[in-house]
């Protein structure tokens, strides 16, 4: 950049040129925020999408297969099918796993996506500890039913 005054060339850290003593014109650089972008507001409504489905598989979708396969089983010659139910529940919480991390991955910004994860990862911790807690009463259980038959 050169003083309009004199034509030396500026540096680039001074207000004043050094040769005039002209105060330089400085060029202002804006940024706009955008507020409608629609980029942000594509990837918001993704991971919206995704995180209802994850969770509706999570919660909901277990529950109904479990319950339709309490409702089989009372139903006789229906194995087969409460088997592939049973499995189906099983799945359920990985594909809302799956369907989370999709969402975080190509979403990082969203907060439902964030929220869900820690959800999971909160539900997640309590099971281990269930189901520690179960293995221990399990032991105390065979270990007083061993002493009761010894």
């Amino acid at each position: 950049m050169y003083c309009k005054n004199c034509g030396k060339k500026l540096e680039d850290n001074k207000k004043f040129c050094a040769n005039c003593g002209t105060k330089k014109e400085v060029e202002e650089i804006v940024e706009v925020k955008v507020e409608n972008d629609p980029t942000k507001k594509d990837e918001n409504h993704l991971a919206n999408v995704l995180c209802t489905i994850s969770l509706c598989l999570y919660f909901a979708g277990s529950t109904v297969i479990g319950i339709l396969v309490m409702m089989l089983s009372a139903i006789p010659f229906t194995g087969p099918l409460a088997g592939l139910l049973s499995l189906a529940s099983g799945l359920c919480p990985i594909a809302a796993y799956v369907l989370m991390i999709i969402a975080r991955v190509k979403c990082p910004k969203s907060t439902y996506a964030k929220v869900v994860m820690w959800i999971y990862i909160v539900l997640f911790i309590l099971s281990i500890i269930a189901l520690i807690i179960m293995m221990v009463a399990c032991a105390g259980l065979l270990a007083s039913c061993a002493s009761y038959y010894n």
